[in-house]
């Protein structure tokens, strides 16, 4: 992740972002929230329109993520099949 966030430090305009809650869009965010549900056991894990996550739920999510193996990764509630890659979550970091 390093050379992603040299990259992402150098591109002026998103340092005007700083401390700006980040909205967003898509499966990986999807999934985010998904994991997120089910690890606080929340009826509907699938309706995640407008659902909100913290800075340490992210966090902690990806941590769980980047750290386990790909059968670990099978095992997490709410990953699907598709989001199996690490690189469908990496966009939050």
């Amino acid at each position: 992740m390093t050379f992603v966030s040299e990259v992402l430090n150098n591109v002026w305009w998103l340092r005007n972002g700083l401390n700006l809650p980040i909205i967003g869009l898509g499966g990986s965010n999807r999934t985010m929230a998904k994991i997120n549900r089910r690890r606080k056991n929340l009826l509907n894990i699938e309706d995640v329109h407008g659902y909100r996550l913290s800075r340490h739920s992210v966090d902690q999510t990806f941590s769980e993520i980047i750290g386990t193996n790909l059968e670990g990764r099978k095992q997490i509630p709410g990953l699907s099949k598709a989001g199996l890659t690490l690189s469908s979550v990496a966009s939050f970091r």
